[in-house]
């Protein structure tokens, strides 16, 4: 809605809300989400005031209960994952059904309730009228800080639980999403969102694009925000342990760590960069406390019409691929997330009209990750980094060999292949048929399980295996590779030496965890399959909207009659 105007009686206008709106909260504690709240509550009941989808990017549904006990438990105070876990309804077989499990496909699906087939953010990146194209770059959007082309949901083809709830609420919703990746920020706020905010790392300051941002200036509260950051980030000087020694037997230090030689590889950690910062568990602080602005600033939560915000937690994204699953750093950052979280959590209860009963959360992640190789092989499994460049080699000469050139691979990377059809036309060859050979010619190199002609996944020429179902599910004719390969269950393609990844369709990328908390929603554990899909049409049907326009999911855990 225009951040000027007014909801309803009493409600003051946004201008006059300041950053320290209320002094006061609801005083209701954890336990008044209990059975006997959710069994006495129906689909009838009043929709939430807020509803609030919570994304930590690379967060593994194992990390829930690897380090529960780390957690802080839950009791007369709001705590952070153990207080969703055991209020919350938490669907413990939730796992992608796409292909590749990236952060730009996982937010859209978040967003939207639907798969990257139908809502068309593929990958992060991908090949189209011969250049690589990032899933939010808008040329016509300009960065309210530089002025230089920035980005937008433009690429998105279908609405989200954003856009849904602003049409419903005929523009008087307040809508608000915040992450340092502008992809995470945008691929789940959509087109209508009221303001959206990533970081850029030039500036040291969180900033937007002219697209959301339509007079080109940021809002005065977000100007006063940056006015704080760069001595934030510059006064954290090192990342130290904070957990008993003891706590750290369950880890295993990473031997193929990706850090930077500045940050170090192991405990303490110096920061010296906003590089190094962004590993930190700091950088999600930093992401909530804006959040936390944000709300103050809108008044969102403050009356009956419901306001929406999607956060995404980047820091975890950022340590995982340097240190891995394993590592003492990604047990020391889920502790310290589990805090920010109940942090959150507890702001949210004091601020929001009704306190956590008028809220409806959702709590998930946009993808897993890949045990580092190395680790894996020094245990004795089967298992290593396998750069792509060495399976496009083996495929080039296979090309020259049949067809005398091996011009025919416009693009040709862990996300797949993408055939150069100027080279194809010149040289007079089907494309089919050559996609087809490619696709045989990767079937013969050792490190691939699987490959696919793409195409002929989309027409159901294939079995009906689940493996095909997620990349029949995930292609989008024009922006799709041509072929798509699979490597084995542990093994990462990447030419970098350390470090590991995501994006494959094995369990440790695709499953993540989802649970809803709130008094709409019957909580417990479940099995019930269920994927991110299903978040934006559950949170639709309780804040009275319709489901995004591409949503393949359905509405689940709640509390019916």
């Amino acid at each position: 809605m225009p951040l000027s105007s007014q909801r309803g009686p009493g409600v003051p206008p946004v201008a006059s809300r300041g950053l320290a709106l209320f002094s006061g909260g609801s005083g209701r504690n954890p336990p008044m989400l209990s059975v006997a709240l959710v069994v006495a509550t129906t689909l009838l009941a009043p929709p939430p005031r807020l509803v609030v989808i919570l994304a930590i990017d690379q967060f593994r549904t194992d990390y829930l209960t690897r380090f529960q006990d780390l957690y802080i438990p839950t009791g007369d105070e709001t705590g952070g994952f153990r207080y969703l876990m055991e209020y919350g309804a938490w669907f413990v077989n939730a796992e992608y059904n796409h292909v590749p499990t990236e952060t730009g496909p996982g937010h859209a699906t978040i967003g939207t309730g639907a798969p990257p087939g139908i809502h068309g953010i593929v990958a992060n990146s991908w090949w189209a009228d011969g250049k690589s194209v990032y899933c939010v770059d808008d040329p016509d959007a300009k960065d309210v800080l530089t002025g230089a082309a920035s980005a937008s949901p433009r690429n998105l083809l279908v609405s989200t639980l954003t856009d849904e709830v602003e049409r419903a609420t005929g523009g008087k919703s307040y809508s608000l999403s915040v992450a340092l990746k502008d992809r995470a920020a945008i691929l789940m706020a959509g087109r209508s969102a009221d303001m959206v905010f990533w970081f850029n790392s030039s500036r040291l300051a969180w900033t937007t694009s002219t697209y959301y941002a339509k007079d080109g200036r940021l809002p005065d509260w977000v100007a006063g925000f940056n006015e704080r950051v760069p001595a934030m980030i510059r006064d954290v000087r090192t990342w130290e342990q904070s957990l008993p020694e003891a706590a750290y037997v369950r880890t295993r230090p990473t031997v193929a760590p990706g850090a930077g030689e500045s940050f170090g590889t192991t405990f303490p950690h110096t920061v010296r960069s906003y590089s190094d910062w962004r590993m930190t568990p700091y950088a999600n602080q930093l992401t909530l406390e804006l959040a936390k602005a944000g709300i103050l600033a809108y008044g969102m939560g403050y009356d009956d019409i419901p306001d929406v915000v999607t956060i995404s937690l980047s820091a975890n994204d950022y340590l995982g691929h340097a240190f891995g699953p394993d590592s003492p750093e990604m047990l020391e950052m889920c502790v310290r997330t589990d805090e920010a979280i109940r942090d959150f959590l507890v702001f949210l209860d004091r601020e929001v009209r009704g306190g956590l009963s008028s809220v409806a959360l959702a709590f998930t992640s946009d993808h897993g990750v890949c045990n580092v190789p190395e680790d894996e092989a020094a245990r004795g499994f089967p298992m290593r980094r396998v750069s792509p460049r060495t399976v496009q080699q083996f495929v080039e000469d296979a090309l020259q060999q049949k067809y005398g050139r091996k011009d025919f691979l416009a693009s040709f990377d862990e996300a797949g292949v993408y055939l150069n059809q100027g080279a194809l036309v010149q040289a007079k060859q089907d494309a089919r048929a050559v996609g087809r050979f490619i696709r045989d010619t990767l079937l013969q190199h050792p490190d691939v399980i699987a490959a696919y002609y793409m195409p002929e996944v989309a027409e159901g020429y294939l079995d009906d295996s689940p493996l095909t179902q997620r990349l029949r599910r995930s292609y989008r004719k024009g922006r799709s590779p041509d072929v798509y390969y699979i490597l084995p269950p542990g093994f990462y393609p990447s030419a970098y030496p350390g470090g590991t990844g995501h994006g494959s369709p094995w369990s440790y990328d695709s499953r993540v965890p989802v649970i809803f908390i709130g008094p709409w929603f019957r909580p417990g554990r479940s099995t019930e399959p269920c994927t991110p899909e299903d978040i934006a049409p559950t949170l639709c049907d309780l804040a009275g909207a319709a489901r995004p326009t591409g949503a393949t999911g359905r509405a689940i855990g709640l509390a019916v009659r």
